[in-house]
């Protein structure tokens, strides 16, 4: 009998819900001076950040850090819902083949993105393509680009327009989160019990690894970044 939820076991949801925990984990420990420099600053927007926001150095640079371990986290909870649906019977995850999650009987393939609005026109394009792909190769099958976090639910055609060129595959579906889960569980509301049950499955994780302490950001970059400025006698912002 599952505890949790009704369409995966408990083993399989504590494994998704450790595995992002690992992901925090390395979120907030992989945050260097090299990292901060390797992602893209843009230092017009931090300035004006900084004056419009009132904000001291040491505060701006704080905000960027977090910054990137929250994108790096956001991505992880893409995986996160990736390895939920593959825990359902009937289903696997992908690997690097096109497609996120697919039945295995090659009915239902699928794209999942936890935050479509960071997609540019090109991306949808090559998703499109992907899925249309695997309609064709697949008789009878149907492909879903997923977009999780939706604020109204739907389930319809994909009708694309990418650089004057149109897309219309019967085959070729986009559907939100919520959907996605019902139709792969065929629960309803399978992914509102997933989220009642999270905090009883994290605090489970937790405990089973004997975890008592919260997250801590790592200040090592920060404190690096400090000491480079003051050496060079500049503001922390033109450091950056």
């Amino acid at each position: 009998m599952n505890n949790y939820v009704s369409f995966i076991t408990d083993e399989d949801f504590e494994r998704c819900v450790s595995n992002l925990y690992d992901s925090y984990v390395a979120a907030h420990q992989d945050i260097d001076v090299k990292k901060i420099y390797s992602n893209q600053l843009d230092v017009f927007k931090l300035t004006f950040d900084k004056i419009f926001g009132n904000l001291t150095d040491e505060e701006l640079l704080e905000r960027e850090v977090n910054r990137q371990i929250d994108k790096s986290i956001t991505n992880a909870i893409g995986t996160f819902h990736e390895e939920i649906l593959g825990c359902i019977k009937g289903y696997v995850r992908g690997n690097l083949d096109g497609w996120d999650i697919k039945s295995e009987n090659n009915t239902i393939f699928a794209d999942i993105k936890n935050k479509h609005n960071t997609m540019n026109s090109g991306d949808q394009e090559l998703v499109y393509q992907n899925l249309q792909r695997f309609a064709n190769e697949n008789e009878d099958s149907t492909c879903y680009w997923v977009k999780i976090n939706e604020k109204k639910s739907f389930n319809k055609q994909w009708k694309g327009n990418f650089r004057n060129r149109k897309y219309d595959h019967p085959s070729v579906r986009k559907i939100s989160g919520d959907k996605f889960y019902e139709l792969l569980s065929g629960v309803n509301e399978a992914m509102c019990e997933i989220y009642k049950a999270l905090p009883k499955v994290i605090t489970a994780v937790l405990q089973k690894r004997g975890i008592t302490t919260n997250l801590q950001s790592q200040v090592t970059a920060i404190q690096a970044l400090t000491s480079k400025a003051k050496a060079s006698n500049r503001s922390l912002l033109d450091q950056l």
